[in-house]
């Protein structure tokens, strides 16, 4: 299996992996509330949590309201589950050493979360994260056409399609 250690050259490889699943335990709830206040669905992540993920939305949609009722999230609401997203992306991507066949430094599923974590962020009034989402997606292999209308695509096209064998395989 490929194995994460922590960053800290003191932890063993099973704790490593431990605080890896973790990290991810993390993010993917973030991503699940971030979706839920937003109105759609998490359809990639459900695939990897099979049942529970279904019965995690509709308790946050029941928190949040749902479709339904045709509210739009507060800006800052969205901006900050951005925030949240793009801090728990950095923390694996950084706070691990990925031990990948591919040689890259993290993996590349994480690129999604990042442009998610973008996509949130430039719903408020500063125009950095726009600016940082196009040029990652020109960066990723877009065209400036692509990458001029990412922001109108709907949030949960961002999410990666991960399975519960993708996970095995990464962290044991």
């Amino acid at each position: 299996s490929i194995a994460a250690a922590a960053s800290d050259r003191g932890v063993c490889g099973l704790e490593g992996n431990l605080r890896a699943i973790v990290a991810w335990c993390d993010l993917l709830i973030v991503v699940s509330e971030a979706c839920a206040i937003m109105h759609e669905p998490a359809i990639p992540l459900v695939a990897a949590a099979e049942g529970c993920a279904h019965e995690f939305v509709a308790k946050l949609e029941a928190l949040v309201g749902s479709p339904m009722n045709g509210m739009a999230p507060l800006a800052e609401v969205v901006v900050a589950n951005g925030a949240r997203i793009h801090l728990a992306t950095s923390h694996l991507m950084h706070g691990f050493d990925w031990a990948l066949a591919s040689g890259e430094p993290f993996p590349r599923s994480l690129l999604a979360f990042r442009l998610l974590a973008l996509r949130l962020l430039s719903f408020g009034p500063d125009q950095y994260a726009t600016k940082d989402l196009h040029a990652a997606c020109v960066g990723l292999g877009a065209t400036e056409g692509e990458a001029a209308h990412v922001c109108e695509r709907p949030f949960n096209s961002f999410l990666p399609h991960l399975s519960r064998d993708y996970f095995v395989a990464l962290v044991g």
